[in-house]
């Protein structure tokens, strides 16, 4: 942990604060290590007691590849036309950019947990959403769908992530309330298209 913040805060900007957006999974880890400093807890417990716990979202967890976690899924890359076993991955290495599984049915109380005030106070949880570069809030893509798109003109929030054998999308669309969630253990890449088909019968069928 140390070695990697002392790595990646070393040399210079890429840019000026402020005046671009660049994605980047090593911002989130370094994220993780200001909240265990800040708090003085684990990243993993803080989870716990701050998400996992009060939302009662009990199959949610920090991942650790040596736990045996009943019915957890196995992953899958492809090779041409044929699924292989995905290449080992020790998924706590991401840390606060990832190392997480959890099921379709909490990430719904997680969800349904942002449209009140059980973890964040309005001011704060409201600053999760507000767009700033590239429409980019904190930890949510902020899409507005052009005329002739589903939902075109209403607001979807939404993230997308892809590992060693595993890939998620999260659309949210807090007009509706209405929530996507796709968990796939392969590498197919089709999930944006997947959610994007899911948002047009939704709409087609109101």
């Amino acid at each position: 942990m140390k070695d990697f913040v002392e790595n990646y805060c070393s040399g210079s900007l890429e840019f000026e604060p402020g005046t671009k957006f660049n994605y980047s999974n090593s911002g989130y880890f370094l994220l993780g290590a200001v909240l265990e400093q800040v708090s003085g807890s684990s990243y993993e417990q803080l989870l716990k007691d701050r998400i996992f716990t009060p939302l009662e979202m009990n199959d949610s967890g920090y991942a650790h590849s040596e736990t045996v976690i009943p019915h957890r899924a196995a992953g899958y890359e492809r090779s041409g036309d044929v699924l292989e076993n995905a290449r080992f991955y020790d998924m706590s290495i991401p840390f606060a950019a990832g190392a997480m599984y959890s099921t379709v049915g909490d990430l719904l109380l997680w969800d349904q947990a942002l449209y009140g005030e059980r973890l964040l106070p309005a001011n704060l949880r409201d600053l999760l959403f507000k767009p700033n570069l590239e429409n980019y809030g904190f930890g949510w893509g902020i899409l507005v769908p052009k005329p002739g798109s589903p939902y075109a003109g209403e607001t979807v929030l939404m993230h997308s992530g892809a590992i060693f054998g595993f890939q998620s999308v999260i659309q949210r669309i807090p007009k509706r309330q209405e929530l996507i969630v796709l968990l796939d253990n392969t590498d197919s890449q089709k999930l944006l298209e997947i959610a994007l088909e899911i948002r047009r019968a939704l709409s087609e069928n109101r």
